[in-house]
C-alpha cells in the first residue's frame, strides 16, 4: 500500500475496492475503514472519473449493511447499464471480426471488450466508450470500405486531399455506426503519436507467434502479455494518469497472465528507450495495489530512482489533480522519459501534432494555414489541463 502519500480515508477504500479479488489482509483494512465516517459522495465522484464504478459495485455487494441504499441503488443501476452496453460493443465486435476475416484484414481487438473478458474476467467489470481494432495500415482503405458499408460514418469529415495529410500523422481513424452511436477506432499504430523511440517501434512484438482466445465460440486474435502490458504503459504515460482504472488494467492483466515473459519485455522496453515508463507502471501497481513482482523486475526498478521521485509525483497527481498546473505537466511528461533527447522530443510532438480528436478544427482546411497557428496553442493547453 502506499506509504510516501497520505491518502483519504475514501481513496484508500477505492484503492482496495478496484480490484477483481482480495485476500483476507484487505477484507480485513476495508472492515477497519467502514469504521470511519465516509463520504459516499466523494467515493462515488472518484470512481466515475477514474472508470472504477463497475468494480466498485462488484465488491460492495459484500457490505451491504455499510452501504447507504440511495448509493447502492445509483451503483446497481450503473452496473447494469454498463453491462448492457458492453454487451452491445462485443456484438459488433465479434460481427466485425468475422466480416474482417472474410476478407483476410487484420483485426486484432484490444481494450474494450476483449480486456474486460481477458483482464478482469467479465464483460460487467470494465468501463469503456469504444472499440479499438488494430488493423495493418495497407488494409485502411479497404477497411474504410467495409465500415462504410456496414453502416458506419467517419467521424471526421475530410476531402481526399486532407485524408492524405491526417493519415500521414495520426495512428486511427475514427468511426461511428449511425445506428446505435457506437464509436470505433481503426488503428494502424497502437503507440500514441507522441512518444519517441530510440529506435522504431514495433507491436506486436510475437509476430511470429499469435494469440489466440476464444469468446463466444468464437476465436479472436490478441495481443500478448508483453505486448500488451507495455501497449498499456505507454497509453497511460500518455494520458498522464488521468485515470486508476489504467493502472487497474496492469495489475489485472499481470495476476491473469500464465507466465509473462519479463526478460523480453525489459528488453523491449530498453531497446524503445521506455523502461522508465514501463518501471512506473509496475511500481505504482505495486504501491496501489500490492502487486507481487518478480524480483529482478524489483531491483531493475530501484536502479532508476527517478522512479519513486515521479511516482510521488504521479500519486499526487491522481489523487489531487488540481493542484497541477499545465507546466508541473509537462515537466512529468518530459521527465518520465530516461533519454532526454527523447522527452524534448515528446514535447514537441505534442505542440506540433493535433490528436485525432482535435482534427475536428482542421477538417476543412487542414494544418497548412494561419488557423493552425493561432487555434493549436489553445488546444494545447485545454488538453493539459484536462
Amino acid at each position: 500500500m502506499v506509504t510516501h502519500f497520505e491518502l483519504k480515508t475514501e481513496d484508500e477504500l477505492l484503492i482496495f475496492l478496484a480490484q477483481t479479488s482480495m485476500n483476507p489482509d484487505t477484507w480485513k483494512r476495508v472492515n477497519i475503514l467502514f469504521e470511519k465516517k465516509i463520504d459516499w459522495d466523494y467515493i462515488l465522484d472518484k470512481a466515475s472519473s477514474n472508470g472504477l464504478m463497475p468494480l466498485l459495485y462488484f465488491n460492495l455487494k459484500n457490505y451491504s449493511n455499510e452501504v447507504p441504499e440511495d448509493i447502492s441503488n445509483s451503483l446497481k443501476d450503473y452496473f447494469v447499464m454498463n453491462t448492457r452496453k458492453n454487451l452491445l460493443f462485443l456484438g459488433e465486435m465479434l460481427k466485425l471480426h468475422k466480416i474482417f476475416e472474410n476478407n483476410n484484414i487484420t483485426f486484432i481487438p484490444y481494450k474494450g471488450p476483449i480486456m474486460a473478458v481477458y483482464n478482469y474476467g467479465s464483460l460487467s467489470l470494465r468501463e469503456f466508450a469504444d472499440l479499438d481494432i488494430f488493423i495493418d495500415k495497407k488494409d485502411f482503405s479497404r477497411a474504410k470500405k467495409i465500415l462504410l458499408d456496414e453502416n458506419y460514418e467517419t467521424v471526421l469529415k475530410l476531402n481526399s486531399s486532407k485524408e492524405v495529410e491526417y493519415l500521414k500523422s495520426q495512428r486511427e481513424y475514427k468511426f461511428k455506426n449511425m445506428e446505435n452511436g457506437l464509436i470505433l477506432e481503426i488503428q494502424w499504430n497502437v503507440v500514441g503519436f507522441s512518444f519517441s523511440f530510440s529506435h522504431e517501434s514495433s507491436f506486436p512484438i510475437n509476430q511470429d507467434k499469435p494469440k489466440f482466445i476464444s469468446i463466444n465460440n468464437k476465436s479472436v486474435n490478441i495481443f500478448s502479455d508483453e505486448d500488451l502490458l507495455l501497449i498499456l504503459s505507454l497509453h497511460i504515460a500518455g494520458h498522464l494518469w488521468s485515470r486508476l482504472s489504467w493502472v487497474c488494467d496492469i495489475v489485472e492483466l499481470i495476476k491473469k497472465s500464465k507466465g509473462i515473459n519479463w526478460n523480453q519485455i525489459i528488453d523491449k522496453a530498453h531497446y524503445l528507450g521506455i523502461e522508465r515508463i514501463l518501471y512506473l507502471n509496475l511500481s505504482l501497481s505495486h504501491s496501489l495495489f500490492d502487486l507481487k513482482l518478480p524480483e529482478n523486475v524489483q531491483e531493475k526498478i530501484k536502479e532508476d530512482p527517478q522512479v519513486e521521485i515521479l511516482e510521488k509525483q504521479i500519486l499526487k497527481l491522481i489523487f489531487s489533480p488540481e493542484n497541477f498546473s499545465v507546466l508541473t505537466k509537462v515537466n512529468l511528461r518530459f521527465k518520465i522519459r530516461e533519454n532526454k533527447l527523447n522527452g524534448f522530443k515528446d514535447i514537441l510532438r505534442i505542440l506540433a501534432i493535433p490528436q485525432s480528436d482535435e482534427w475536428h478544427s482542421f477538417e476543412e482546411k487542414g494544418t497548412n494555414n494561419l488557423l493552425y497557428i493561432f487555434k493549436r496553442p489553445l488546444q494545447i493547453i485545454k488538453r493539459l489541463k484536462e
